[in-house]
């Protein structure tokens, strides 16, 4: 691929992204609007954003742990985040759990 076809490639996805985040769409909707792989959506929304993105300021969230077998039936566990309380069972998916988490803790 040459230069000038991989900046008009990187044009292109910039247009494609900016399209995305101002649909209001999921991306699988907008994908299938317009017949993208979801894959390369978040590959070049990834590619495409600032170097700065990343480094996002750390915000630290109390977490209060109490021990009480009746409360937590089937070795479940209750996370209070603020005033919203979220039950957590074994083989949960703990990358579900921390966007949880962080989306409790901005309310």
């Amino acid at each position: 691929m040459t230069a000038l076809e991989c900046a008009q490639l990187k044009e292109l996805w910039q247009e494609r992204i900016a399209d995305f985040h101002t649909s209001g769409l999921s991306s699988r909707e907008w994908c299938a609007q317009q017949g993208v792989k979801m894959d390369r959506l978040h590959y070049w929304n990834r590619k495409l954003q600032p170097p700065d993105a990343d480094a996002s300021e750390t915000v630290w969230v109390a977490l209060e742990t109490s021990i009480n077998p009746q409360d937590r039936p089937d070795d479940a566990l209750v996370v209070h985040v603020g005033p919203a309380a979220v039950t957590v069972r074994p083989g949960f998916d703990p990358g579900f759990l921390q966007s949880l988490v962080r989306a409790l803790a901005t309310c």
